[in-house]
């Protein structure tokens, strides 16, 4: 009898340890496959991102820069084909002009692909950067305030974290500016406790509440960007927006997130 009651007892205590392995093991199985899922949602965000910023750039290429060099390259030819001295002087500051044009064009598309004061001054002068180029283009007023302990936060990021902040703020900014109609725009940039906060409030008309929600449309004005570039960081991005009521665009990156290594 006491065979008989001991076996079972003893079965248990071998099997148990073996069972503690096997649930480890499929633990491990199951972490790894979701770092593996996640990294692999985060490169696919990036090389969304990455195509969609190129078929904007090559856009804007299409539709401002080759259409005015086209022009240049009609009005030469037309002032030519005429021999008129007049009318060749007149071609001549007609392609000034646009060529004029074209060069503060790209100037701002380049500072747009890759702002160098960003590289050369850091985060804050590139922002900074960003709101008097903006104030100046569109004529809106763009304020910006940072609190001291800024810079100690901001410059702890590493370069690439850096560039996705600056993004953020960039594209925040430039739906105001294009899609709300505003008076002004605040720009607001500080550290506290152990979070990096920037963010960006307008007087505009507000957008539509479900662009704001958790999971915007695909349209949705570049906030798939933004909101890309916020898991990116590990960062909690937040837009609070009211038909009429302006819309306000907060960015929150936990210290040790996006640092520099």
């Amino acid at each position: 009898m006491a065979r008989i009651t001991e076996e079972p007892i003893l079965n248990i205590l071998h099997v148990a340890p073996l069972m503690l392995i096997a649930f480890a093991a499929s633990s491990g199985r199951r972490t790894t496959l979701r770092r593996r899922q996640l990294e692999r949602e985060r490169s696919r965000a990036r090389r969304d991102g990455e195509e969609r910023e190129r078929r904007r750039w090559a856009r804007e290429l299409h539709d401002d820069t080759l259409q005015e060099l086209g022009a240049v390259q009609v009005v030469l030819a037309s002032a030519a084909a005429g021999g008129q001295p007049s009318a060749i002087r007149e071609a001549i500051d007609q392609a000034r002009s646009l060529v004029s044009n074209q060069i503060a064009s790209l100037r701002h598309l380049i500072s747009e692909l890759r702002p160098a004061v960003l590289d050369q001054l850091g985060l804050r002068p590139a922002i900074e950067a960003l709101c008097r180029r903006v104030s100046e283009t569109f004529g809106v007023q763009v304020d910006i305030r940072v609190a001291p302990d800024w810079d100690s936060f901001a410059g702890g990021l590493s370069s690439e974290a850096q560039v996705h902040v600056y993004r953020i703020v960039q594209e925040a900014v430039t739906n105001a500016v294009k899609h709300a109609d505003p008076q002004s725009i605040l720009v607001e940039l500080h550290g506290s406790g152990r979070v990096l906060t920037a963010s960006v409030t307008d007087d505009g008309t507000g957008m539509p509440p479900h662009l704001g929600g958790p999971k915007p449309p695909s349209t949705g004005m570049g906030l798939w960007d933004m909101r890309e570039r916020a898991d990116l960081l590990d960062a909690q991005l937040r837009i609070s927006t009211s038909a009429g009521g302006g819309t306000r665009v907060t960015l929150r990156v936990p210290q040790g997130r996006g640092t520099k290594a």
